[in-house]
């Protein structure tokens, strides 16, 4: 099989959000607050790649939104590069033709996948520290991506630094025994997250707004929501929202 970056972007949404089912069904969701990422970027990519006309959906059982469709040439095309049918949730891995391409953009275009709907961009505090804006503002960042399949993780992990990234993973070990140990993949650092948002490139806009508000402030406020950081971006204020 030939992988192009648009395919590996699409390897990269289905190991965060997919679920392929008797090798031809397919669900693609997130939350209901990503329905512009998913109308905007996620639906028009698999749209373009597979010649389809798939249209959004709210999930309201499950409150999220994304697609739901049955579809031969994308179940074989997920196996074909890899991906099993049935939860993959602990056994889902970069495929081997992602990890082992010599393609920056094919790499890079997995970790944006992958990224945009299963990572996460935060900014913590530095409460032990002398400078009060470090003290009090969110203002230091963390990419993570974070899972229950090692595999995934390392491969990842592989992926960051092969892209020249200080990646490291991590082991959570939760303290309920009913609950999964948990894989880490973490980066940080202010240069870290600019090469990040320069090389990787996300689409989905609740975490490019984070970095917006990052950006322009020093600090982006852990607890504000999507609308209120849009509002925060529109309004050239901040400080109703500390």
């Amino acid at each position: 099989m030939k992988i192009t970056p648009e395919l590996s972007e699409i390897s990269g949404i289905h190991s965060g959000d997919g679920h392929l089912r008797r090798d031809k069904e397919l669900e693609i969701s997130g939350s209901f607050e990503e329905k512009e990422y998913y109308d905007t970027r996620v639906i028009p990519l698999f749209n373009n790649f597979f010649n389809l006309s798939i249209k959004g959906r709210f999930f309201t059982s499950k409150g999220t939104y994304g697609f739901w469709v049955v579809n031969k040439e994308i179940g074989n095309t997920l196996k074909e590069i890899g991906f099993p049918s049935g939860n993959k949730t602990k056994t889902v891995k970069v495929p081997n033709i992602i990890l082992k391409s010599n393609n920056s953009s094919i790499r890079r275009s997995f970790l944006r996948g992958l990224f945009d709907t299963d990572g996460c961009m935060s900014f913590n505090k530095r409460i032990y520290n002398k400078n009060h804006f470090k003290k009090t503002k969110n203002f230091y960042p963390t990419i993570l991506i974070v899972s229950i399949s090692k595999n995934l993780i390392k491969g990842v992990d592989l992926l960051c630094k092969k892209e020249g990234f200080e990646s490291k993973v991590y082991l959570h070990i939760p303290k309920k025994k009913t609950e999964n140990i948990r894989y880490i993949m973490q980066i940080s650092g202010e240069k870290s997250l600019l090469d990040w948002m320069e090389k990787i490139s996300p689409k989905n806009q609740i975490k490019v707004s984070r970095f917006k508000v990052w950006e322009k402030f020093g600090h982006c406020p852990s607890k504000a929501t999507y609308k209120e950081r849009l509002e925060i971006l529109k309004s050239q204020q901040i400080k109703d929202f500390l």
